[in-house]
């Protein structure tokens, strides 16, 4: 298991280390509206919902490669199985529900014709 880890580690690693941005003391920085508007409420409520989608389509991925490690790992002992079937149910159904979550902030948005997605 360290093995996966370290291989896991030694792939990652080096994309996190590319990924840093550079900090720009002379940048101006956007304006926060805050509570002010109702559209400032609406915007922070569809961010923190699409925050939480992204998380859980991230923790759906890790629970089916979880799942997978289980199924390699199970030695035709029944238990496992089961268990490693029912742990990719749950992670479709996360997905299902969190894309339905989606959809109807996308349908109520667009019946309320605000056109404010971001």
């Amino acid at each position: 298991m360290k093995k996966y880890l370290l291989i896991a580690l030694a792939t990652v690693a080096p994309n996190l280390a590319m990924a840093q941005t550079v900090f720009d003391p002379n940048r101006e920085l956007p304006k926060a509206q805050g509570l002010r508007t109702i559209d400032g409420l609406v915007t922070i409520l569809k961010t923190f919902a699409n925050w939480m989608f992204v998380f859980l389509l991230i923790f759906a991925v890790i629970m089916v490669l979880v799942a997978a490690f289980k199924y390699l790992f199970a030695g035709g002992n029944d238990d496992k199985i089961k268990s490693a079937h029912r742990m990719l149910i749950y992670a479709a159904v996360a997905v299902a529900v969190g894309l339905l979550a989606q959809t109807l902030v996308f349908l109520v948005d667009s019946i309320l014709g605000t056109n404010s997605l971001r």
